[in-house]
């Protein structure tokens, strides 16, 4: 019997209210196509919410043993997107009114886990604010907000639906990207207004934006540390390309030590 893969998809959390409109039910949060593009490929997702710890001290001190437990369990792990982080280790640039729909407790969960797949060497797949959690995690800057940052810069909030592409990515020879693709350029949709700027140590730019914005980076030597900028599971549907993302991700799981 072939085993069934699991692999963790981070999410993030907030509130709903409940029935009488004076209360509020914690709920975690998490775009359902993620979980669509795991099962499609082969694998069956797994949702990691950071536990809602008010206090950080004591979320910066359980999150690494927790993550920890949960990534020996799981063979791989998405980084879905969301928000704009919170830490910054570079200087303050006068954009920081830009930023919106921050969570340290994600941040921090994220980077727990990052640091326990890492550990463990099991793959690892970033989308959006994935790929930048990976950037900052090996050491890399973000940029704050490209409009405001490249000049000339293609749109990169598309308004119509995340099936559609918004424009072209080109693709590095020799990547694992292009590896998966085969193609050195491929069209893609996207939706986000931060990016990596400087990468991270061992981490490498495998594919940018007409205007120079990074659309995807992989690590030197992990077995496969993988982020991409846009969004893979609004066109796997409709493109076989992003859907072999999903595949080589499970294949990288499936194949774990």
């Amino acid at each position: 019997m072939t085993k069934v893969l699991l692999i963790g998809l981070s999410a993030s959390h907030g509130k709903i209210s409940d029935w009488d409109g004076r209360t509020f039910l914690p709920q975690y949060r998490l775009n359902v196509n993620f979980a669509n593009a795991v099962r499609k490929a082969g694998g069956l997702p797994v949702v990691l919410s950071p536990e809602n710890l008010k206090d950080i001290e004591t979320a910066e001190k359980n999150y690494p043993d927790l993550a920890l437990e949960y990534m020996r369990r799981l063979d791989g792990l998405l980084l879905t997107g969301g928000g704009d982080i919170v830490e910054y280790k570079d200087k303050p640039t006068g954009l920081e009114d830009l930023l919106f729909t921050m969570d340290k407790l994600r941040d921090l969960w994220e980077f727990a886990l990052l640091s326990a797949a890492h550990k463990l060497e099991r793959p690892i797949l970033g989308v959006c604010r994935g790929v930048q959690v990976m950037n900052r995690f090996y050491g890399g800057t973000l940029r704050r907000d490209i409009e405001t940052e490249v000049e000339g810069a293609v749109s990169h909030r598309q308004r119509t639906s995340r099936e559609n592409p918004s424009h072209s990515v080109r693709i590095e020879k020799g990547s694992k990207i292009y590896k998966i693709f085969r193609l050195e350029e491929i069209e893609v949709n996207s939706g986000h207004h931060q990016a990596a700027k400087e990468p991270g140590k061992d981490f490498l730019v495998t594919g940018r934006a007409p205007d120079g914005v990074i659309e995807s980076m992989e690590h030197r030597e992990h077995p496969f540390a993988l982020g991409v900028q846009w969004h893979p599971e609004g066109m796997f549907q409709v493109s076989k390309e992003q859907l072999a993302l999903f595949k080589a991700f499970l294949k990288a799981a499936a194949g774990k030590k």
